[in-house]
Order: C-alpha cells, then structure tokens, then sequence
C-alpha cells in the first residue's frame, strides 16, 4: 500500500483512514516528504513491513484525474529511490518486488535515511522560501534577499542532521542553494507555492514543524526554519478560519491570532514574536504571499 498524502496538519487523520485497509500482511510504502513519515508508519503499525520512497520527479494535479509531469525538474536520474525503514526480510522481499515493478524505481542499497535527508534539505530550503515570498527558483535567484533566506534554511537543516548522526557531505548545502543556478531551464515551482496559489493548506508540519522538533530534541537552535514554521502554520490557520466563515457565516469565529502588535503577511496579521524576529531582520514588514 502505498501513502502518498500530504503531512501538512497532521498525521493522525492518516494513520486513522488506513487502520481499516491495513491488515497483519500490508506492506505500507510511505512516498511523503519530510523526516518523520516512516517513523509515523511504523509507529502506528508496528507489526508491519514498512518501506520508503524518496521521490526525485516533479508533478502538478491540474484537477481530478489530470497530472501532468514537469520534466525539466528533475533531482535524480531516476523517478524514486526505495529501500526498507523496518520489517526484516518480509520487508526486503516486497521491495525486490516493487523496484522490479518500473524501471524508474532505484533500489537504494544503503538505505533510505540519507537520501530523505537530503531531499530535506531541498525541501526545506526552497519549498519554504518560495511560498513566503510567491517566486518560482528562476525568479528566486534574481531576489538577493530570497537566496539568503534559502541558504540559511539549507545550513540549518544540515546541522540538524549532522546532530542525528546522517553521515552527509558539507556540500550539500551549496548543491542545495546551487541547483537553480546549475538547471537554468528548470522554473521549479515547488510544491508549497502551488498550494498557496491554489489557497490549499502547505505541507508545514512535513517541512518544518518535523525539522524544528528535532532540532529541540538535540537543543539546536534553528531560527530561520522556526520562523517558517510559525508564519507558515499561522497561514494554514488563516486559511481554515476564512473556509470555516464560508461555510457558517452567520456564526462568529474568534480569530486565533491577536490583533494587537502585528505585522502584515499578505492578507494575515502576524503577531511580533521573538521567535521570528531573525527572519523579520531579513524581510520587508509586507510580504506579498495572498492576493
């Protein structure tokens, strides 16, 4: 069974719509982004083999039934890399056969852990940064200020997983912050900018809120991400009261963010934390993320 949802405000509800599929001889495939999926899995279904699925393609569904593959974007020479998070042998005889399945899923011998870290650091530098600021990657590297936020994401993310013991070259971080400059045809428009074109929740708590826990389980601080975690979270929220207000507009709903003592993010009033004043160093007081 494969899992391919996105983590963007929670994990309960998932783990809930696949208790009653699951039985004791499901393999489960997680295909998400972020650190914490497999853990999420297997956490929940201890007794099951439990594979992961780093995905390297770049895809937009346009509407139900309609995807469409950029194939400009493209972070490996192959559409997934898979290997096994837990489950044993059982575990490794479903991932011989699903690799066999398509010649564009790689088997990843040494497992998957560094491969999803590294594609965390991507994530979590561009997809942040570019929903922030509403800039594809072409648009981003003429945006001083932008680059400097995406280099400070990618820095922070390697040291988080430099402290859980991810044996990862230093260099990932130039890759990281390098990889539009290197695919000048790639007008990369990550997953997160997509989302808040189309006013959809963003995937925060895979890429972010999963990096900031971390960082507070080995005591790191991690500013720049912590910022994106809150403004990015406080968005999502605004984005569920105005889909609530639609819904019930003759019932008040009581605004979850203070009003007093804020700064403007596009259409949301942010309250001024300490949290997120090294990010507001970096930013103008008005950020054009919503229209």
């Amino acid at each position: 069974m494969l899992v391919t949802t996105k983590l963007a405000t929670g994990s309960s509800s998932i783990v809930q719509d696949l208790a009653s599929a699951v039985s004791p001889g499901t393999t489960l495939c997680s295909a998400q982004n972020g650190i914490s999926a497999d853990n999420i899995l297997s956490s929940a279904f201890p007794r099951n083999p439990i594979l992961s699925a780093v995905c390297y393609i770049s895809v937009h569904q346009h509407a139900p039934g309609l995807i469409t593959q950029d194939r400009t974007v493209g972070l490996k020479p192959y559409a997934f890399g898979l290997g096994v998070h837990s489950g044993g042998q059982s575990a490794s005889a479903s991932l011989k056969r699903l690799v066999s399945m398509d010649s564009q899923f790689e088997l990843v011998t040494e497992g998957t852990e560094k491969a999803r870290w590294e594609k965390m650091i991507f994530n979590a530098a561009w997809n942040p940064s570019c929903a922030l600021l509403g800039l594809d990657s072409m648009r981003m590297l003429r945006h001083p200020l932008g680059m400097t936020i995406v280099r400070a994401l990618a820095e922070e993310a390697y040291t988080v997983a430099r402290a859980r013991g991810v044996n990862l070259s230093p260099s990932v971080v130039d890759r990281t912050v390098g990889w539009a400059a290197e695919n000048p045809l790639s007008e990369m428009v990550p997953s997160m900018l997509r989302d808040v074109q189309a006013r959809k929740p963003v995937e925060v708590e895979g890429l972010c809120g999963a990096l900031v826990k971390a960082a507070k389980e080995l005591g790191i601080a991690v500013p720049t991400i912590s910022a994106m975690d809150r403004i990015l979270t406080a968005k999502n929220q605004a984005l569920l009261e105005a889909s609530l207000q639609e819904t019930t507009p003759h019932h008040h709903i009581a605004p979850a963010i203070p009003q007093q003592d804020t700064t403007v993010f596009g259409n949301a009033q942010l309250p001024k934390q300490p949290a997120w004043s090294h990010l507001m160093e970096r930013m103008p007081s008005v950020l054009p993320l919503v229209s």
